[in-house]
């Protein structure tokens, strides 16, 4: 599991007195019950409903996570793709500047 996944908030509500409780996910995966801190009653993190939407949560992540990479690595494939056109490409010759002529005079005689 990765360091950003575990360190993810999980959001859990009690359904005794509504009070809302953060946990991380590394957490939430290692205890099986949490003290409601507004009615000390239990909030058992066993049930399916609580399993599932730490399952689902963790999916979420997973796939921003996998997301992230994808658009990572296609920015330094563009970066890098950008820099070598640079590094590629010759300057153009510079145009030679005109040199001016003198007008020769001329006599109709």
């Amino acid at each position: 599991m990765y360091k950003f996944l575990e360190d993810s908030p999980v959001r859990i509500t009690c359904h005794a007195c509504g009070k809302a409780h953060e946990k991380k996910m590394k957490w939430m995966k290692k205890n099986k019950t949490l003290k409601c801190k507004k009615c000390d009653k239990k909030i058992d993190l066993t049930t399916q409903d609580v399993k599932k939407a730490v399952k689902e949560i963790a999916q979420a992540i997973s796939a921003f996570e996998i997301a992230l990479g994808k658009m990572h690595k296609a920015a330094i494939k563009v970066k890098n793709h950008k820099s070598s056109a640079k590094r590629m490409r010759k300057p153009a010759p510079a145009a030679p500047t005109p040199t001016p002529v003198a007008k020769e005079k001329r006599s109709f005689v």
